[in-house]
């Protein structure tokens, strides 16, 4: 379950940034934004950044996690494309010579304090 790291990860840069910029400030949201290639669950992310942030600025913080798609280029037909499935085979044309362009995408999009 890769969520508890990716988790303790997002925990620990919000934190640094924290401490530069207002050590007493508390976490009110964070904003995320999660490429479907990632493989995250956010369910599980969830759950694993509720037990991580016990007892830290965050512990009130609730998460937001928008999921970005995966989308690309075929180089032989020139498509531009939206993969739903992770067969990585143009739908237009069969191919696999594909340029991914979206979903591989994992940040913090914003944070709001109080």
């Amino acid at each position: 379950m890769h969520e508890m790291a990716v988790a303790d990860g997002i925990i620990k840069i919000i934190e640094e940034k924290l401490k530069e910029q207002d050590p007493k400030a508390e976490v009110r949201k964070v904003h995320l934004k999660i490429g479907k290639l990632t493989c995250v669950e956010p369910e599980a992310l969830r759950l694993s950044f509720e037990i991580l942030s016990r007892e830290t600025p965050l512990q009130k913080a609730s998460l937001y996690i928008k999921s970005i798609p995966i989308t690309g280029k075929c180089k032989d037909c020139r498509k531009n494309l939206r993969l739903t499935k992770l067969d990585f085979a143009c739908p237009f044309c069969g191919s696999f010579r594909l340029e991914i362009k979206t979903g591989r995408e994992l940040f913090i999009e914003s944070i709001e304090i109080k």
